[in-house]
């Protein structure tokens, strides 16, 4: 699941960099958007993998 979030990630910076040369101001920051929040969700699934994997040891 998390590489799927990372192949997202990808994605996106390669549609900022697409947009680049297109310069729509609004459709950059909706791609910034995504990739925030892309990351935030990349983060909480490895926070809840640790929390998972330290339970599984008790």
């Amino acid at each position: 699941m998390i590489q799927t979030v990372e192949k997202s990630i990808q994605l996106t910076k390669k549609l900022l960099e697409i947009n680049k040369k297109i310069q729509d101001a609004d459709l950059s920051n909706h791609l910034s958007d995504l990739k925030l929040e892309l990351a935030e969700v990349k983060s909480s699934m490895s926070d809840l993998i640790i929390e998972n994997s330290e339970l599984n040891e008790n």
